[in-house]
């Protein structure tokens, strides 16, 4: 709110003028007790008696204006006073007035320039997520065009693979061909069978195996782009484990079935995590007691109706 100058002004130059009226007429103002010249003075003691009490009330009603004149001229400073306290007590009350709304007015400049400032900084906040979110996206879509993909192909046992009452014999083998742009790092290769005579079912052995490579420790070999690895591994199981999955057929054929699980861990460049390849092959109904002969091999299918895992 702006304070209006003109009007203190004013009255203060009005207060002047008064206070120098006062002043001017206080001192040339008509001496009324001075002893009039001597000629009046005989003149008016040769006048007519009649005339007397005439001059008297008039020199009464003189005296009586003269004395209220006089009182009012004496006190002028006092009435300036009085006059220019109410004046500085108004412009007070006007200043502090105009002091409290521009208070006011800083404060609720102040809660804007806050609101403002937390405002920007949440849409600096957004900014940077949005770029983040766009560099991550930009990031995942250039790896995921060059990055490396395995692939599981030609799964199948070899010898010395046997099947025997006391235990079975494994050799597997399989190849892994890198289908991706850039090299696959610390590749590693899993084999593990299921027997589900044994009450393990498959989607608990499934999560159990792909735990197991995920958190395989780093290192392996390196396959680089269109090139292959031929990864071939030799384990057994123990009699406990086989007995409850061979069965016994009309004709008195002991035969059993198992399944085959394939999995390689491997890393990308530009990313620490590890990433799975997963295939399930079926042996089914294959007769105690045989083997793999010299120079061949038992192929292994991927299982028609359990679909794999690439990541």
């Amino acid at each position: 709110m702006k304070i209006k100058a003109w009007g203190p002004a004013l009255a203060l130059l009005g207060l002047i003028l008064i206070a120098g009226i006062g002043l001017f007429s206080q001192q040339f103002k008509p001496n009324n007790h001075a002893q009039p010249p001597k000629a009046e003075e005989q003149h008016s003691r040769a006048s007519n008696t009649a005339s007397k009490p005439h001059a008297e009330e008039d020199d009464a009603e003189g005296d009586e204006e003269g004395r209220w004149y006089d009182t009012f001229l004496e006190h002028t400073p006092d009435w300036f006073v009085a006059l220019f306290t109410l004046l500085l007590t108004f412009v007070t009350w006007r200043l502090v007035v105009s002091t409290n709304k521009l208070w006011a007015a800083g404060e609720r400049q102040m809660e804007l320039i806050a609101a403002n400032s937390a405002q920007q900084s949440r849409d600096m906040k957004a900014s940077i997520a949005a770029a983040e979110e766009a560099n991550r996206v930009s990031r995942e879509s250039v790896t995921a065009t060059r990055r490396a993909w395995l692939s599981v192909e030609d799964v199948k046992l070899v010898p010395p693979t046997q099947f025997m009452e006391d235990g079975f014999t494994f050799k597997a083998s399989a190849t892994i061909k890198n289908l991706g742009q850039t090299p696959a790092l610390a590749v590693w290769v899993d084999f593990q069978t299921l027997y589900l005579e044994n009450g393990e079912t498959y989607v608990t052995a499934k999560d159990r195996i792909m735990t197991k490579a995920r958190q395989h420790p780093f290192g392996g070999h390196t396959i680089f782009p269109q090139d292959t690895l031929i990864q071939t591994e030799l384990f057994a199981d123990a009699k406990e484990t086989i007995i409850k999955s061979i069965s016994i057929r009309p004709d008195g054929q002991r035969n059993f079935g198992l399944m085959l699980f394939v999995t390689v861990s491997y890393k990308i460049v530009g990313d620490e995590g590890r990433h799975i390849t997963h295939h399930v092959h079926d042996l089914l109904n294959v007769p105690v007691g045989s083997m793999v002969p010299h120079g061949q091999s038992i192929g292994l299918p991927a299982h028609p109706f359990l679909a794999g895992e690439i990541d």
